[in-house]
This record gives structure tokens, sequence and C-alpha cells, in this order.
């Protein structure tokens, strides 16, 4: 885990995750007067016949 941004504005963290070969990068973002945390995902996957899945529940 890592600082991205530590403005007055915004600021971020970056959390890396291995799985296998893959690689999962999020960065999680709040704003200033901002009621919502903004999840970015990017994901590199390379394993064959094999599937991920992520839940997220619902309000």
């Amino acid at each position: 885990m890592e600082w991205v941004e530590r403005g007055p504005c915004r600021q971020s963290i970056r959390v890396v995750r291995g799985f296998g070969q893959s690689t999962f990068v999020q960065d999680y973002r709040l704003e200033v007067q901002s009621p919502c945390l903004v999840i970015h995902t990017e994901v590199d996957w390379q394993e064959p016949r094999c599937w991920s899945r992520r839940r997220f529940p619902s309000r």
C-alpha cells in the first residue's frame, strides 16, 4: 500500500495484490467535501482457464 496523492483537496492510496501471475491494482480516492469513496481497479489477468469474481454490496 502506498500514497499516490496527499494534497489539500484530494488524497488517494494504491493497493497492489497478486494472484498467481495476475496483478490487481486499486486506487482509493477521497476528495474534500465529497461523500463518495472512488475506487479505480485495473487487472492484468494472466491465469489460463481460471475466472475471478468480485462482489460489491448493494445499498
